[in-house]
């Protein structure tokens, strides 16, 4: 008799846990999520509304964070788009 552990894997070694649709769809959403997050905190950088130098270094901090998302989304992107035209 399997186990459900074996049987589990099984299972999901047989079927792709999401679409190429499904992917590009998230990559798309973390993407327009993360230019969203980095356009706030540079435009409250810009306006002025951060002042201390303290919290000013947070949010320069967190913009280079999510540069450095960006570009790994940027890397997904451009490699769910090689999947999609190498499957068709």
């Amino acid at each position: 008799m399997m186990d459900v552990t074996r049987l589990t894997s099984l299972a999901e070694s047989a079927l792709p846990l999401t679409t190429p649709l499904e992917d590009l769809m998230r990559a798309s959403y973390e993407l327009k999520h993360s230019l969203t997050r980095t356009r706030v905190m540079s435009e409250a950088l810009n306006d002025g509304i951060i002042t201390d130098g303290s919290e000013r270094s947070k949010y320069l901090q967190a913009i280079c964070h999510e540069v450095s998302n960006l570009d790994n989304l940027a890397s997904k992107l451009i490699e769910l788009t090689r999947h999609s035209i190498t499957d068709s």
